[in-house]
């Protein structure tokens, strides 16, 4: 039964897409006979679902005489800007095998954008290490950029959820306890918000209790950079009872329990150009537990940028839920450790 749901589901799509119906925009990138190939195919089917805008291609010589008839949009070394303007939903790579370059620079180029990755299937070498699928056009392969399967996903996401909830409802006396202790010593709201960079590079509000008086309700700045004040602060800060909310922003599926720690957009934008791969982070949501915090001896990313960067890169290449369990736990461990020192 669930068999032929699915087939009916997938036959009613495509007569959608046939009449122009829930297309996808989409760019090719390649500009020689895979590319060409590929486009005729897909103008040929329109049932596959894609809008096809134009190519970006590898070769100028093939830009300038643009054999088949379809718009130019620029080249690779332009994929990032292309995608932003066009509102591209995906990439399309129709390389050819001698090509030279590699498939994570051209993710890298996109990273802050939330497009989908399809592959002919011939390029192996250039998947190769990359988890794939195939699609139900058999035409291509969707690209993950970790080696995490769609169960696991949706897995991890329920973790987060189920253990958000519990956290925040079964010791909400004590949450409301150290809310009315920060109002009476810090005054104004208990809770603060600090601007960060989410997955893809979108800002998002990230919860956090009020250490200070100085603190203001919102700030793009990192969670730590006002300088805790009394006994209260201090605490807060020395226990890591200062992140609880933060439970909030996972239940809401901003963040995960375990990712790459949170940046502000300003620290993010002075490391970025010495290093030229923290893009990379924007691949998953950041997380409350990191391989880096419960691995590195440094206190923040501007502490040993480059080592904290190698973390948070075997974290992404490695991503699985046994991976995920090992640095929750270890996380836990340093959480009520902190709160015996």
């Amino acid at each position: 039964m669930l068999g032929i749901g699915r087939g009916s589901f997938i036959f009613l799509i495509r007569k959608l897409h046939a009449r122009g119906r829930f297309r996808r925009k989409a760019i090719i990138v390649g500009s020689k006979e895979n590319a060409r190939g590929l486009f005729e195919k897909i103008s040929s089917n329109p049932q596959f679902g894609y809008q096809v805008v134009g190519f970006v291609g590898e070769d100028e010589g093939y830009l300038r005489q643009n054999p088949s008839g379809l718009k130019v949009l620029g080249k690779i070394k332009d994929l990032g800007e292309i995608a932003r303007e066009e509102k591209i939903q995906d990439i399309l790579i129709a390389l050819q095998p001698d090509w030279k370059g590699s498939l994570q620079e051209l993710m890298n180029r996109v990273s802050n954008l939330e497009v989908s990755f399809e592959i002919v299937p011939d390029l192996t070498d250039l998947f190769r290490g990359y988890q794939t699928a195939p699609l139900a056009t058999s035409l291509l392969l969707r690209i993950f950029p970790s080696q995490m399967r769609t169960w696991e996903w949706a897995l991890k996401r329920l973790f987060d959820a189920l253990t958000s909830m519990v956290v925040l409802v079964v010791f909400l006396p004590i949450w409301i306890l150290l809310g009315v202790l920060i109002k009476l010593n810090f005054k104004g709201f208990p809770l603060v918000k600090r601007g960060c960079l989410g997955k893809a590079g979108g800002i998002i509000g990230i919860y956090k209790f009020k250490v200070s008086k100085e603190e203001l309700g919102w700030e793009n700045s990192s969670l730590t950079s006002k300088s805790p004040q009394g006994v209260l602060g201090k605490f807060l800060r020395s226990s890591g009872l200062e992140k609880i909310p933060i439970f909030v922003n996972i239940l809401k599926g901003e963040m995960s329990l375990v990712g790459p720690e949170p940046l502000c957009q300003e620290t993010f934008e002075k490391l970025s150009s010495n290093l030229p791969l923290l893009p990379k982070r924007l691949y998953v949501k950041p997380g409350l537990f990191s391989l880096a915090k419960i691995k590195g001896k440094f206190t923040d990313y501007m502490d040993g940028a480059k080592e904290y960067l190698l973390y948070d890169l075997r974290y992404i290449e490695n991503m699985s839920l046994y991976f995920d369990t090992k640095i929750f736990l270890g996380g836990l461990a340093l959480f009520i450790k902190r709160q015996f020192t």
